[in-house]
Parts: structure tokens; C-alpha cells; sequence
């Protein structure tokens, strides 16, 4: 007989938390192994609209406030799973911030509370706000703990939360992030020939992306290439982008950089299309979607000299630090010049892919995880 399973989201406000949680939700529905229901925040329900995804009636609810800020959410969605009858709850990613009635296996992929350093830290701002971020994340590690097992994306994050959080291994599974099988191409897609060579830099408005330092990069290849290129930003209009923008027009570089502003997931065949190379200098990930991203997509791929990012990337990326500027042009330079973008490496991403997997076979890995649980706990 099948059992009831609240997949909760409600958390799950911004960047790839939603999108996995939709993407999660895609497979869910169509799961004829348990019944799911879902909470929701209002992020994740306005994409899963997006998307035409059709839920059962009374199977779903939607947070328009989350249960991490107010009091009320939190204890109506505790109500719900008591009043329910859940064998388990999944949140997609912690910390939830309730004390569930029944078995709570609960995602981790903040990386402030795993693996973050004094790199990603010390991009927060001054002292003050450095000391509000460390108790910040302080405040989350201890709520996160409040879960009977835990999912982590890699072993990085996994083996740094067990000994910050004092969690036991025996508690823990590590389902790693996956990519979108409908990004892989046929054919291999090399650097195109055309007047400027297109860098193109995917993700979030947060500072410990290290979009900040672009300007700076972009000044020091200038002063080395005669190819003309541009950096294409994702950013809102937000107080990140308006400081990157002031320190382009500063150092002259204003027409190197672009910002498309956010798109969504339904464009990202379209915006990696004209891409010549993708750069996540990012100091701090758990697992950036657009490491795998890129590499479905055989794109050239520049990141940080991050353990977490060579976990993932392995030999397929170009590996810099952000926050030397001339290095990393010079990395540029290379690629857009020595046609070192257009060596195949359609055989080293393959296998990175497979390695990883698709959305669903994720989904069916932690399905599985979720069956064994529920099961064990009903030999008790």
C-alpha cells in the first residue's frame, strides 16, 4: 500500500532552490510509488505554474510567507504533517526550521553552514556585517540539525557539516546535483567565428559569486588582447550590478560589460547558445547547476580554484582565482585567442555527465532513499 510523503519546499525563495524543486516536482507527481504531497512557497508554485504542472486536488499548499521568518507559517506547517499523518517529510533544502511529528530527512546544500571559509566570509562586507553573516549562518547550522537524516550533493559539504554539526555519518546520503538531459547536444559545439568572443556569467546577485571582480578582469584583458569580447551578467537591477557597472565606467571598460538581467529556466538553451565561455567565478557552491550546465551544453568553462568546484568540473574547466585579475585574463586570452576554446572535450564533460546523472535518476535515487526509510522505520 502506498504512504503519504510531504516533499516541502516552503523555504525555497530564490536561485537554483527553486528551480530544483520544480524540477523535483515534475517527477512527483507523475510517482505512482508514494503519495506526495507539497508545500510550497509561493516562488516554486508561480514556476511549477509556469511550467503547466498539474497537481492532484488537495494535494499541495502554498507559503505565501516562509516558515525561516514567520511564526505563523511555521506552525502551520507543522499542524499540517501532524493533522496528515506523513510516514515523512523531505525538505528540499534545510534548515526547515519546525521539529516534525515523524521521520524528516532533510537536503543541506547551504554552503555557509558546510564548507564555507574566510574566502567567501570576508565578501560580505565590513566587520559588522562579516560578524552578522558568521552568526547568521551559526543561527542555521543549529536549526538544521533539528532532522533525523540528511541528503548532501557532495562529500565536500557532507563531510564538513558532520563535523560542524557534530551529525554522525550513519545519518547521512549524498545524492549529487544533476543535469537536464534535454542540454545535451548531438554534435560538438566549438567556439564560434565572429567578431567578439562572448563570456557569458551565469548566476544569482549574492557577493560570495564574485561577479565583482569582472571589471577588474576585463581591464587586464583588454591590455592583452586585440579580440574584442564581452562579460553578459545575470544580475537584477541591484546595488551588486550598480558597483560593477561604477567600476567598469571607472576603469573604462563599461562596453565590455552586460547585464541580460535574470532569465528563466525555459531560456537557458537560448542565452548559453551564444556563449563562447562560461565563467562561475564563484569562491563558494554546495553544486552550481551551471558547472554541468556547461558542460552538457560543451561549452568552455573557467571557474575558481575551489576544492568543491573541482569535486564536479575535474579536468573539463579552466581553473583561476577571481581575485587575481591578470592571471585570469591572461586564461582568457588563451581560450579566445589560441583556439585553445575550440580543443573537444566532448569526452572528458561525457563522462563527468554520466558520473552525475540525470534530474531523474536523481529523483529516483532519493525516491529510493525515501522507500528505505519509511520501511526501516516501520520494522521498529
Amino acid at each position: 500500500m502506498k504512504f503519504k510523503v510531504l516533499f516541502n519546499c516552503s523555504t525555497n525563495v530564490v536561485g537554483g532552490g527553486v528551480k530544483n524543486s520544480a524540477i523535483f516536482i515534475k517527477y512527483a507527481i507523475e510517482d505512482s510509488n508514494i503519495d506526495w504531497y507539497f508545500a510550497l512557497s509561493s516562488q516554486v508554485y508561480e514556476l511549477v505554474k509556469k511550467w503547466g504542472l498539474v497537481f492532484k486536488n488537495n494535494t499541495y499548499i502554498v507559503f505565501e510567507d516562509s516558515p525561516a521568518r514567520n511564526k505563523y507559517a511555521k506552525r502551520r506547517l507543522k499542524d499540517l504533517v501532524k493533522q496528515e499523518e506523513f510516514k515523512l517529510v523531505y525538505t528540499m533544502a534545510g534548515p526547515a526550521y519546525v521539529q516534525f511529528s515523524c521521520i524528516h530527512l532533510q537536503g543541506i546544500s547551504n554552503p555557509f553552514i558546510t564548507h564555507a571559509d574566510w574566502d567567501a566570509f570576508s565578501l560580505m562586507g565590513n566587520s559588522f556585517q562579516i560578524a552578522r553573516y558568521l552568526f547568521k549562518s551559526f543561527v542555521q547550522l543549529l536549526f538544521s540539525r533539528n532532522a533525523d537524516y540528511f541528503v548532501f550533493q557532495t562529500e565536500q559539504a557532507r563531510l564538513n557539516y558532520c563535523k560542524r554539526a557534530l551529525i554522525s555519518n550513519s545519518k547521512t546520503f549524498m545524492v549529487s546535483n544533476a543535469f537536464d538531459d534535454s542540454l545535451r547536444t548531438d554534435g560538438q559545439i566549438f567556439r564560434k567565428k565572429k567578431d567578439i568572443a562572448t563570456i557569458f556569467c551565469p548566476g544569482a546577485d549574492y557577493t560570495h559569486k564574485a561577479f565583482q571582480f569582472i571589471p577588474d578582469i576585463a581591464k587586464s584583458l583588454k591590455e592583452i588582447t586585440d579580440v574584442d569580447f564581452k562579460f553578459i551578467l545575470t544580475l537584477p537591477d541591484s546595488k551588486l550590478w550598480y558597483g560593477i557597472k561604477n567600476k567598469a565606467i571607472q576603469l573604462g571598460v563599461s562596453d565590455k560589460i552586460v547585464n541580460r538581467g535574470s532569465f528563466s529556466y525555459s531560456e537557458i538553451l537560448k542565452v548559453y547558445a551564444d556563449a563562447d565561455i562560461v565563467f562561475v567565478p564563484s569562491l563558494l557552491e554546495t553544486f552550481s547547476a551551471s558547472y554541468l550546465e556547461a558542460i552538457a551544453l560543451q561549452k568552455q568553462l573557467v571557474v575558481a580554484e575551489k576544492g568543491f568546484a573541482r569535486e564536479i568540473c575535474g579536468d573539463y574547466a579552466q581553473y583561476i582565482n577571481p581575485k587575481n585579475a591578470i592571471e585570469t585574463a591572461k586564461v582568457f586570452k588563451k581560450l579566445i585567442e589560441n583556439n585553445e576554446g575550440n580543443i573537444d572535450k566532448s569526452p572528458i564533460g561525457n563522462k563527468i555527465l554520466e558520473r552525475f546523472g540525470s534530474q531523474k535518476q536523481r529523483f529516483e535515487k532519493l525516491r529510493g532513499i525515501v522507500l528505505d526509510l519509511v520501511e526501516k522505520n516501520q520494522k521498529k
